[in-house]
């Protein structure tokens, strides 16, 4: 089973989107970008602003918000 970060990561190379685009669309920091694709929750704050911005970047990407989070919820 993959993983969020995985999931993401792997759709951002796909559509060879730059971290530098995805930031300044989004407004997510590129080291936040980062944390998320390798799973690296635990130097994000809170829950809740962490499925915010993995709905953001979800979203960005054209990826279904309500199956990113629901992995999140199964893994974490």
């Amino acid at each position: 089973m993959k993983t969020v970060g995985q999931i993401l990561q792997k759709t951002r190379l796909e559509k060879n989107i730059p971290l530098q685009q995805v930031e300044s669309q989004t407004k997510i920091r590129q080291n936040i970008l980062l944390a998320l694709e390798n799973n690296d929750f635990q130097r994000l704050t809170s829950p809740a602003s962490i499925k915010g911005l993995l709905k953001t970047y979800a979203e960005f990407l054209g990826l279904s918000s309500e199956k990113i989070l629901a992995i999140f919820r199964r893994d974490f």
